[in-house]
């Protein structure tokens, strides 16, 4: 059964290593559609609305065998379906969140890829947690399933994940209960037609499953670490999981692949996957769930696919109309297309608004992106500000952001009629004229975030020419991402830079700034641009005229993008931080003109503040704490000795309690009370060292509220008989909730349930009796 059942994990953890920031999964409608259109004439046009009822099962709520409330209204698009889960669990105490940018603000991703990816620095305790609970509905890309696209049901590169999340508050038992309450109530899916899955050793989860919420034994499925143990890629936080899954076909057999499909997982945080692949618990225990939005939309709508919900449908009926096809009447090869489409514009769209812009010669149709807005409701005016810059809707959007703002005056009495005439003037500012009661007025608008943008994507070519004169002309860029409020490079380059190249790159940077260049845009052949040296993006595609961007006798590259007049426009450079992301592959954040006054004004700030705690001038700063560090260090020192010296004349009085085991062992088994991991650790090397060999010695201790401390120290004697300290330790480990490994003379191991360390330290004398008397007869 557990092989055969084909349950498809949507937010299994994928890192997404290699994507670009050029976006190179767009996908030419034209090209895509043409290669299978036929040759008959395409009937007329028709609208969103109407294609989805003529081409999709009609959307319907699933009704059949509810077990919540009929009388209560089933969502059924999907803006309801999002607002219903977000509602669901703010009513249980979750804040609601904002979907944080599909650009996320750590090094090991490249785009955010799951729900759970903000909230990675509290649930790894580097952050500090401000609620206890929130509740998003999170915007991701995943490039791994970009071949999936089209082919498959449910594959997406965009797609909406709810979550609902619990930082060190509650835990699996309130994670289930309202799992299934939120599925069979408030979305009224018959229990009947739900699965769930376990990790196989999750005892806890498939009690509460079984004997709580009452789903039958025959429907909860032990899965192993493959299925269900999330984890957020190759370190992070991760977990077992629970999954529950709807059958569309009851009547089909489990080796159909289209029977099953996952749509709600709970993940229950509390381990840290470590760089060697090791697990450490979390200092708290947490809840990451994800649902997505449009496998719920499928489900709830009861059409065939994800792509022919009210999500994505409209997009496929508008290439559709372009195209002058049927979707109705094409061919496999022309749906898939059609969904291809559907899929990379959501995509496109949500990245153009949150700052990723693709290369200039990437296929590109407004006309569906405005389809893909009129769809994205969640979009917020900032995004929506940041996609017209790129399409060049600028008018019309400041025309709609005029509206808004003449609003308010008129309600203030200052107009008597919206505003009309627009003429731009004075380069970037737009006036705005309009008819006043008294005197006269006018309303000027400045295109700041373009001119924010403009300064990040200059300062990153002044950039890149910078990193070739100082650390060679080997370098090449491997990705970038111009904000408005910051930039990021990638570059090819061996080794992490210094601190002296990296501020020998920031002063030639602000040299150039301050030569006050201006910038230089010509058109011109593909071959006389790499002959005049302007720099080509590795393995991008050009067509033969190419826009070429240069600031004199510093930089030249290819470029499509938006850039300011003069380099004194930048006003400022400064590098926030260096570091790898991939073999070979650096990265640089930085920030430029009022990103950089900001900055700077705010290290400015905290400086102020440690001159005054410390009392000490900025210069002394640095002094003065390594002083501290220093004396900190000495009193840990001797906190630790101290503590060691405790254990070890606490160990001393347990040699008496040492046990034989077999014929040759002694062996020493105890609870230590509340002495930390170094403190026990240098009472099991005395007692191992007292007791002689060959000898076994396994000790326990609870540090801290939810934690324990276990580790198991063999003689050589004992080794040799084959039984190892790092194995054993492991099994005891699992009683207190944690797990931990070693040496086979010497191992460590955690746990965060200190309630079980009496019976933990049971099974370890009755385990080690039983594996020595084995050995030794």
């Amino acid at each position: 059964m557990e092989g055969s059942l084909y349950l498809h994990a949507a937010t299994a953890a994928t890192r997404v290593e290699g994507a670009r920031r050029q976006l190179p999964f767009f996908v030419s409608v034209a090209a895509a559609v043409a290669s299978s259109r036929p040759s008959r004439t395409a009937g007329p046009p028709r609208t969103a609305a109407g294609s989805l009822r003529r081409f999709s099962a009609s959307v319907q709520p699933v009704m059949e065998g509810v077990t919540g409330d009929k009388s209560k209204k089933c969502p059924i698009n999907g803006d309801d379906i999002r607002q219903c889960f977000l509602n669901f669990y703010a009513s249980r105490g979750h804040k609601i969140l904002p979907s944080a940018s599909l650009v996320p603000d750590d090094p090991t991703v490249l785009l955010t890829i799951a729900g759970m990816l903000p909230f990675k620095p509290i649930f790894l305790g580097k952050e500090p947690k401000r609620i206890p609970r929130a509740t998003t509905a999170q915007r991701c890309i995943r490039t791994t399933d970009v071949d999936n696209v089209g082919r498959t049901a449910r594959h997406h590169t965009f797609f909406e994940m709810l979550g609902n999340f619990s930082f060190g508050d509650y835990f699996k038992r309130e994670a289930i209960h309202w799992a299934w309450e939120l599925s069979t109530k408030e979305f009224q899916l018959p229990s009947e037609r739900l699965w769930v899955s376990v990790f196989k050793d999750d005892d806890e989860a498939y009690s509460i499953w079984h004997d709580e919420v009452g789903v039958p034994k025959e429907r909860i499925k032990r899965m192993g670490e493959d299925d269900n143990f999330w984890t957020s890629g190759a370190t992070g936080p991760c977990g077992p999981c629970s999954e529950i899954y709807y059958d569309f076909h009851p009547e089909r057999g489990f080796g159909d692949d289209s029977r099953f499909i996952e749509f709600y997982n709970l993940v229950f945080m509390e381990y840290n996957k470590k760089d060697d692949g090791s697990l450490e618990p979390l200092k708290e225990r947490n809840i990451d769930t994800g649902m997505g939005l449009e496998r719920m939309a499928q489900i709830l709508q009861k059409v065939p696919n994800n792509y022919e919900t009210d999500l994505i449908f409209p997009i496929i009926d508008k290439a559709s109309e372009l195209a002058k096809v049927s979707y109705a009447e094409a061919n496999d090869v022309m749906k898939t297309n059609l969904k291809i489409i559907g899929d990379h514009m959501r995509a496109v769209v949500y990245l153009i608004s949150d700052g990723v812009y693709p290369s200039n010669i990437a296929p590109f149709l407004p006309v569906l992106a405005e389809t893909v807005i009129n769809l994205s409701s969640c979009i917020d005016p900032e995004r929506r500000v940041a996609f017209y810059s790129y399409t060049g809707e600028r008018r019309k959007l400041l025309d709609q952001l005029l509206d808004s703002a003449l609003s308010v005056a008129q309600d203030n009495g200052n107009l008597q009629k919206p505003c009309k005439d627009v003429k731009k003037s004075l380069g970037n500012i737009f006036v705005h004229k309009g008819t006043v009661r008294e005197g006269s007025m006018e309303v000027v608008l400045k295109w700041m975030l373009l001119l924010l943008m403009q300064v990040h994507h200059t300062a990153t070519h002044l950039l890149q020419s910078a990193l070739k004169r100082v650390v060679g002309q080997e370098t090449s860029q491997a990705g970038s991402l111009v904000a408005f409020d910051r930039l990021r490079f990638d570059f090819n380059f061996h080794r992490p830079l210094s601190e002296d190249e990296l501020v020998e790159v920031e002063k030639l940077v602000n040299r150039w700034i301050g030569d006050a260049s201006l910038l230089q845009t010509k058109m011109m052949p593909l071959s006389a641009a790499k002959e005049a040296g302007a720099i080509a993006m590795f393995g991008e595609k050009y067509g033969e005229q190419v826009r070429v961007v240069e600031v004199p006798g510093v930089s030249m590259e290819l470029c499509g993008g938006t850039h300011v007049t003069n380099t004194c426009e930048i006003r400022g450079f400064k590098i926030i931080s260096e570091q790898g992301i991939a073999s070979g592959i650096r990265r640089i954040e930085a920030v430029a003109g009022e990103a950089f006054i900001d900055y700077m004004i705010s290290r400015d700030s905290h400086m102020k503040t440690l001159c005054s705690l410390l009392k000490v001038k900025a210069e002394d700063v640095t002094g003065r704490v390594e002083s501290i560090m220093e004396e900190l260090r000495i009193s840990r020192g001797e906190v630790s000795s101290l503590r060691a010296e405790i254990a070890t004349l606490k160990a001393s009085n347990l040699t008496s309690k040492a046990f034989s085991v077999g014929r040759i062992s002694r062996a020493i088994v105890e609870n230590m009370g509340k002495i930390d991991a170094d403190a026990l650790k240098s009472a099991a090397e005395y007692l191992l060292q007292t007791l002689g060999d060959p000898a076994a010695v396994v000790l326990g201790s609870c540090p801290g509220e939810g934690k324990v401390s276990l580790v198991a120290a063999f003689s050589p004697g004992v080794v040799n008989l084959g039984v190892q300290a790092g194995k054993f330790i492991g099994g005891i480990a699992k009683i207190c909730g944690g797990g931990g490994g070693g040496r086979p003379s010497f191992a460590q191991a955690g746990g965060r349930k200190p309630e079980n360390l009496v019976d933990a330290l049971e099974k370890a004398q009755g385990d080690l009796v039983q594996a020595i008397t084995e050995k030794t007869g």
